[in-house]
């Protein structure tokens, strides 16, 4: 069985463990994603509910985030590599306590939109900042293990946070409700950053003669890169953010379920997370990180494979296909968190990763807003049955494609 106090660097076995500052510093990021979990899933209500200022500003919102949140990631990146990842956050956690304090304190349209972009600027400054600044705390051959312990206390602090928001909002109605909320998530940030500060970075790395002719432009004519980006955007795209976008949709409206699925399903996978990811980093150990993506691709392939199945069936067979295809998603998942970073970070140097992160960032975001348009388009025209055959197709396109990433770095 696996030790997990070993895997987190807990107890010492004959693998060094994790430094001090990584754990601190993972501890800080678990209480921040409590914070999402606590108050993200209710902004949509508290804007056309509580704000009274309907789907299209809603919609206005969400779109100026995301540009916002483009535009930052990039500029993000180059400031992780010219002043530091951790310089990098301590920005990111200013601008995001100010914008959780802004949104408890709306009123109407104008200000929700500049709240927007304040939000879309401080996660795109936070999410390319957060690879690099792992990096920085643990050795290279401990980077799988930091970022399986990563992901692991990311879902931790949301699931946690998801229930005691609900509870909350379960409990006490009205605006106050919801403003409390965001201003706790406000909270958390100040505490994130102070965190950050009482950390050590190290400087940033040394500018080179490639840099000045232009960072991204260097990554952009990498071969390597440009494929694990293509990769990225497919996974990400079609695999790893369906369950939290399309699929409940699916599973709802098109293919008949109840509410009462849907919540299972979510709690199913959070928990499967948890218990898995452990398990997979020891599972991996002696498969290559871009290997283990492949893994990951053709998981993800099984895992749809039981979505589309349970399509044939009514009622509780169609509702335990779909909490067997929950368990099987949380295994891929564990496997794309585990590998892609620490691959991102053995084919760029040192001085590149801040923008490396923040083009992984840029397609992640893109990703998130493409993939459920294009899923949920099809299966409101030809039906769930098409949805799930999509994101198959893709899938396997996405495990041809990690096939290749695998054989042109010429790993196992």
């Amino acid at each position: 069985m696996t030790d997990v106090r070993a895997v987190l660097g807990l107890r010492r076995t004959d693998e060094e463990p994790l430094s001090p500052e990584f754990r601190r510093f993972t501890l800080s990021q678990m209480v921040t994603q409590f914070g999402t979990g606590l108050a993200m899933p209710f902004v949509p209500i508290y804007i056309t509910t509580q704000l009274n200022l309907g789907v299209g500003s809603l919609a206005g919102y969400y779109a100026v985030t995301a540009a916002t949140t483009l535009v930052a990631a990039l500029l993000g990146g180059r400031l992780t590599d010219s002043v530091g990842a951790r310089t990098n956050l301590l920005a990111a956690a200013v601008v995001l306590t100010a914008a959780n304090v802004w949104l408890a304190m709306l009123t109407g349209i104008g200000g929700l939109l500049v709240n927007a972009a304040i939000t879309g600027l401080g996660g795109g400054l936070y999410f390319s900042a957060l690879m690099p600044m792992v990096l920085t705390m643990v050795r290279s051959d401990q980077h799988r293990r930091a970022f399986a312990l990563r992901y692991l206390t990311m879902n931790l602090g949301l699931g946690a946070g998801a229930v005691v928001g609900t509870a909350v909002l379960a409990n006490w109605d009205g605006p106050l409700a919801f403003r409390t909320l965001f201003l706790l998530k406000a909270l958390t940030f100040v505490q994130f950053g102070l965190v950050v500060y009482g950390l050590t970075g190290p400087p940033p790395a040394p500018r080179v003669k490639h840099e000045r002719r232009g960072g991204y432009r260097t990554l952009l004519a990498s071969r390597p890169v440009l494929l694990i980006l293509a990769v990225q955007a497919l996974l990400v795209t079609f695999c790893f953010v369906q369950l939290d976008t399309s699929i409940p949709v699916v599973v709802h409206d098109f293919m008949g379920l109840d509410l009462g699925v849907v919540g299972a399903l979510a709690v199913v996978n959070t928990v499967a997370v948890v218990l898995l990811q452990m398990p997979a980093l020891t599972l991996f150990k002696r498969v290559s990180d871009a290997g283990t993506l492949v893994y990951a691709a053709a998981t993800w392939v099984i895992a749809f494979s039981i979505g589309a199945a349970a399509t044939t069936m009514d009622g509780v067979g169609a509702a335990g296909l779909l909490l067997a295809f929950g368990v099987v998603f949380a295994f891929a998942e564990t496997a794309y968190a585990t590998a892609f970073h620490p691959l991102l970070a053995k084919v760029v140097p040192p001085e590149l990763i801040g923008r490396v992160n923040g083009l992984s960032s840029v397609v992640w975001n893109v990703g998130t807003v493409a993939g459920p348009l294009l899923v949920l388009g099809g299966a409101a025209t030809f039906g769930a049955l098409v949805a799930w055959s999509i994101l198959i197709v893709f899938g396997v396109l996405a495990a041809c494609l990690t096939l290749w990433l695998r054989s042109m770095l010429n790993t196992p």
